[in-house]
């Protein structure tokens, strides 16, 4: 069965089917239910004597006919006599497409499981079967293509390739055009592949194009498969019709919503008069909510407080498309008042203190809030409204949609040009900080200006105005005005009673101490703010004074700034704060650098440059230039040394921290793109890493047996049971050829593998994306492959090697995976050659490692690793199974707070 990126799944499918009876796959249509359960059925089908037997029940039209169609399958004569039969063979049934008929399904394999011990039920359907034993297994969509340089190994990029490429697409298209493309599909493996298909004639982006008025662009008119196959309409049809009156009009109404959404909001906006569950109260409304989640048309996330809900972008396409206009006005009316209010709501919480959650509000209210102010533009007569929303959304810019905001904020103050009141000059405040985060201190100092005229009637405007042109001001080098500026907006937020900007601002005088060689006055004052925002309980300012505190220290204490960078760094995760998190790791690889670990450094900054290429926030590249610069220089790495500072020194300056930096003098250089110095500056730092330390980045690591079915066995002695001494008892600690294992006050202990190594890098950084690239070097040892080379070689490797990087660059600007992926492999053995000759250790990367086999190894291992942990600890192991994701990226993404203590040895 030909199946893309879904291997992570079908280790789950094929452990749970291992271990229960009746296994569901829960899914909307064309999510890729039926190709799992086949792929699924293909990797056991040699552990069932009967084999695989497939009944598709959308040939059933009658709910008494789904017994006779099992019992046929299976070779007798009525469902009376399968039941009533001795034991046979073992028999794989998968029961396919269950939703038109679920409650006889569900009545008939109940019997069938309690009555016969031969067959395992494997069923696939839109809704669960809710019997007693049911495993109910979820299919999402794949993973998304992330960041502006999108990983050409991204399931959903080698799905559209490959279904392109067998649909007779001859023209290669940019990968982040297709990304895109992947993005507003929302990874639905049907839609991609129809998507695909349509590329014989039409570029991706007019795919997209189309997509904004015609959902029939995913239809395949010549298509001779199952109807429900069609097209995406189709599918998302197949599950509409067998909805209740109440739960049609609730998920029409709903498409109006473009993000995730709690239930008060469906409520307060898609509520409707008469004599529907939709004119009742909040519970009606969460009833027909847990409807339509059961019927696959809305997705809930409940691991967030409230419950978010979401509809797929083709499944809202479907629902907006059954709304009349009028209709549409009014609930997107609804929803403009709903959203400012609630945005009026978390600013004022703000004005006391910056918190996490009041920035996850934010975040969540961001796609309605865009929304709501594009119906504004096109529809009321003030501005009132729109300017709330504009100014609210001054909380959302530092951490992402930096350039839509200051679009959308530019059309609203240009739609009502001769507006004072109001949040006008709030409004001019958040397009300011866009202008100066996108890289022009000119025109944010300008338009502030325009602002603090307006701003007497808000001293929350005159201190976020003040704010702006004090950044501005230092972008452009005058640090001790900017000082001065900043000072003043921090005794006017004091004076306001605005707590929380008055601590950020003094956190920025205490940067900008340090900057004017103030060490001493600048750590003491963001101690000093960092103690009395803890009081406060203001998580984000806290942590920026922490941020700024380390960044100081570098002139003082190394040691202490790498104490307090890495505290912060770690907590930033915890809080979920990624732009002091970009920087603590950047502090954290200049003291590296300092103490002449380059490995370690050079890890550091590309991890530090990851985070900025997936949040999109390639304006704050300077940000990593300081340390790669650094690093390439101590390497003696000078090839292109001058190319990386002619760049360094043509990036903006949008960050307080990066415009404090020294570019070294040298000659000319070639300014890149930024596209090219990102590509040039991981190929720098992985080889850096790799040289400096002898091995692959990450470190030297226990290794020990990795066979997935081996019997295990306790490491030392037999399994003890005694209360844990760390933390809240959750431990991952290697001793030796041993890993021991807390959970829940229950301890065990396991012989060293790969894969608990790389569990313990996962468990260390909840919620990190790691590359399976990543894990798969940092459990690997290996002796030197190659002789040393002379200096003449050296230079003709390098040579090659910025040519297949160039070849990489290209081959995946035109989405030729095979291509991209030959050069790369080229690239990583010539790395690994320049390792061997030259590194301190010895120990090279493997010339024959890809992603791809990266990606199958560690998904293996992982997987192994947490059967074996679950055979001596199954409490662990299912809290593993939940929350461990695997794949090219994987991560470790717990339901709850959990404080591990790992030590990898």
């Amino acid at each position: 069965m030909d199946i893309i990126g879904r291997d992570a799944e079908l280790i789950e499918l094929t452990d749970r089917l291992s271990e229960r009876r009746l296994v569901t796959l829960v899914g909307p249509g064309g999510i890729g239910k039926t190709a799992l359960a086949h792929a699924g059925a293909a990797a056991l089908g040699g552990r069932y004597e009967l084999g695989v037997r497939v009944i598709d029940l959308t040939r059933i039209d009658e709910p008494d006919d789904v017994p006779g169609a099992i019992a046929g399958q299976l070779g007798f004569p009525s469902f009376d006599a399968l039941v009533d039969s001795p034991a046979e063979p073992s028999v794989l049934l998968i029961v396919d497409n269950c939703e038109h008929v679920v409650d006889r399904v569900a009545d008939a394999v109940d019997e069938l499981v309690e009555a016969c011990q031969a067959p395992t039920v494997l069923a696939t359907s839109r809704v669960p079967l809710d019997v007693p034993g049911e495993a109910i297994m979820t299919v999402g969509p794949l993973g998304l293509p992330r960041g502006d340089v999108p990983d050409p190994d991204n399931p959903c990029l080698r799905l559209l390739a490959t279904r392109a490429r067998d649909a007779g697409v001859a023209a290669r298209h940019d990968v982040a055009s297709l990304a895109a493309l992947a993005r507003r599909l929302d990874g639905v493996p049907l839609a991609l592949e129809i998507a695909a298909a349509r590329l014989r004639s039409l570029s991706p982006e007019e795919v997209l194009r189309l997509l904004d008025t015609r959902l029939d662009v995913l239809d395949r008119p010549r298509y001779r498969g199952a109807t429900r196959h069609r097209g995406v309409r189709a599918t998302i049809d197949w599950s509409y019709r067998l909805l209740s009156t109440d739960e049609q009009q609730l998920f029409d109404r709903l498409g109006v919503l473009a993000g995730p959404f709690p239930a008060t909001m469906a409520h307060a906006v898609c509520g409707a008069d008469g004599d529907s569950q939709l004119s009742g109260d909040r519970a009606a409304t969460l009833d027909l909510l847990d409807a339509l989640v059961s019927s696959s048309l809305l997705t809930a996330d409940t691991s967030v407080a409230p419950t978010r809900y979401r509809m797929l972008e083709a499944v809202r396409a479907f629902a907006r498309e059954r709304l009349e206009p009028t209709v549409v006005d009014e609930l997107h009316d609804r929803l403009l008042t709903h959203v400012g209010d609630q945005l009026v709501a978390v600013l004022l919480r703000s004005s006391e203190a910056w918190d996490g959650d009041i920035i996850g509000e934010l975040l969540g209210l961001y796609e309605h809030a865009v929304t709501a102010l594009r119906y504004a533009l096109a529809h009321d007569d003030s501005g009132e409204r729109a300017h709330v929303i504009v100014a609210v959304l001054w909380g959302v810019v530092h951490q992402s949609h930096t350039a839509e905001i200051g679009e959308l904020g530019a059309e609203v103050l240009a739609r009502w040009p001769d507006e004072v009141g109001g949040f006008r000059a709030d409004a001019i405040a958040t397009v300011a900080t866009c202008r100066y985060l996108l890289g022009d201190p000119d025109g944010a100092i300008e338009l502030a200006a325009t602002g603090l005229a307006l701003a007497e009637r808000s001293s929350y405007a005159e201190v976020t105005l003040r704010r702006v042109t004090a950044q501005a001001t230092q972008a452009l080098g005058d640090t001790e005005a900017a000082l001065a500026i900043f000072r003043e907006g921090a005794a006017r937020a004091a004076d306001s009673g605005l707590l929380g900007l008055q601590l950020e601002l003094e956190a920025d005088v205490a940067q900008l101490m340090a900057a004017l060689g103030d060490t001493d006055g600048g750590v003491a004052l963001a101690r000093d703010v960092a103690n009395r925002s803890i009081a406060l309980g203001s998580d984000i300012t806290t942590l920026w004074a922490r941020t700024v505190e380390a960044n100081a220290l570098r002139a003082r204490s190394i040691d202490e700034a790498g104490v307090v960078a890495e505290e912060t760094y770690r907590r930033c995760i915890e809080v979920g704060y990624p732009a002091a998190l970009i920087i603590n790791l950047r502090t954290m690889a200049l003291v590296e650098l300092a103490r002449g670990d380059l490995a370690r450094a050079a890890t550091l900054t590309r991890r530090a440059l990851d985070e900025l290429v997936v949040r999109g926030s390639l304006n704050e590249l300077r940000l990593v230039m300081e340390p790669t610069f650094g690093l390439v220089a101590a390497a003696g790495r000078t090839t292109r040394l001058d190319d990386l500072r002619a760049t360094w020194r043509n990036l903006p300056v949008v960050s307080m921290i990066a415009a404090a930096e020294r570019i070294p003098a040298g000659g000319d250089g070639v300014v890149l793109e930024r596209s090219e110095v990102i590509r040039l500056a991981r190929l720098e730092l992985a080889a850096i890493a790799a040289a400096d330390s002898g091995a692959v980045v990450g470190g030297d690591q226990p290794a020990g047996s990795d066979q997935p079915d081996a019997p295990e066995q306790p490491a030392a002695g037999p399994m003890e049971e005694r209360p844990a001494d760390d933390g809240d008892g959750a431990r991952f600690v290697a001793l030796g050829d041993a890993w021991e294992l807390a959970f829940e006050g229950r301890v065990v202990q396991l012989r060293a593998s790969k894969g608990l190594t790389d569990l313990a890098r996962l468990l260390g950084e909840p919620g990190r994306e790691v590359h399976a690239l990543d894990l798969a070097g940092a459990a690997a040892e290996q002796s030197s492959t190659g002789p040393a080379l002379d200096d003449g070689a050296r230079r003709a490797y390098e040579d090659r090697a910025r040519e297949l990087h160039a070849e990489v660059e290209e081959a995946e600007a035109m989405a030729d995976v095979g291509r991209a992926e030959k050069a790369r492999t080229e690239l990583d053995a010539l790395v690994d050659q320049l390792t061997s000759a030259f590194g301190l250790g010895g120990r090279a990367r493997s010339s024959g490692d890809t992603a791809e086999r990266a990606r199958s190894a560690v998904t293996q291992r992982i997987r192994s690793a947490i059967r074996r942990i679950g055979s001596l600890h199954p409490e662990l192991g299912q809290h593993l199974r939940n929350s461990v994701r695997t794949g090219h990226f994987c991560s470790y993404e717990p339901d709850r707070d959990i404080a591990w203590v790992v030590r990898p040895g």
